[in-house]
């Protein structure tokens, strides 16, 4: 069984309205696909809260993933901006 390395993720190239990398920090981690909710800053400066997947982590950031329109969208935040939500619960076949 192979172990994980903790330099195997990078910070994501498309990342939107995102963190500079000075603030993200290191060393990058896979979060795993986990649903969170997360407050991101538009281009228009507003700040807006969005259903979304946190795809990579740092000690201070997180890089979530969401939809935006037709678009999907990803940005750095704070780690203090994401909050995790409820995966939905397997409906039991009777």
């Amino acid at each position: 069984m192979g172990s994980r390395r903790r330099d195997r993720y990078t910070a994501p190239e498309d990342a939107r309205f995102s963190l500079p990398p000075e603030a993200i920090g290191a060393p990058i981690e896979g979060a795993g696909r986990h649903p969170v909710r997360a407050w991101v800053l538009r281009n228009d400066g507003t700040l807006h809260r969005v259903e979304a997947v946190a795809v990579s982590s740092t000690p201070d950031a997180v890089c979530v993933r969401w939809r935006d329109g037709k678009h999907m969208v990803q940005s750095w935040v704070w780690r203090t901006a994401v909050r995790h939500r409820a995966r939905p619960a397997a409906v039991d076949a009777a």
